[in-house]
C-alpha cells in the first residue's frame, strides 16, 4: 500500500512514524538516517498543515523544496535538499506496511 493509496490524508503522527521507520533507495547516494528523516517532517511539513496532511499538501511541500533547491547557491545545501526531494518522492510510491 502506497502512502496515499486509499486515504486522502495522513495524520502527522503517522507520517512521523513512517518517516522514522521507512528507508528509501536514493540510487547511488547515501540514504538519510532516521533523525534526518524526522527532521524533514519538522521542516517541510510545518504546523501550518495542521494535524493531517493531504496528498495535495504533500505535493505542494515537495514542489516548494524543488523551488528552494533552484534558488539555493550553496552546492552542499542543494545536495541535501535534492536528497530530501528524492526521499519524499520515493516514499510516495513505496509500499508501506
Amino acid at each position: 500500500m502506497a502512502l496515499f493509496d486509499k486515504n486522502q490524508e495522513i495524520f502527522r503522527s503517522k507520517l512521523k512514524d513512517i518517516l522514522k521507520k521507512t528507508d528509501v533507495n536514493l540510487g547511488n547516494q547515501k540514504s538519510l538516517n532516521p533523525r534526518q528523516r524526522v527532521h524533514i517532517e519538522e521542516d517541510v511539513f510545518s504546523k501550518k498543515y495542521g494535524d493531517s496532511i493531504s496528498e495535495g499538501e504533500y505535493s505542494k511541500a515537495v514542489n516548494d523544496l524543488k523551488r528552494l533547491k533552484m534558488q539555493e547557491s550553496d552546492f552542499m545545501k542543494k545536495t541535501k535538499i535534492g536528497k530530501e526531494i528524492k526521499y519524499l518522492e520515493g516514499l510516495r510510491k513505496k509500499d508501506i506496511k
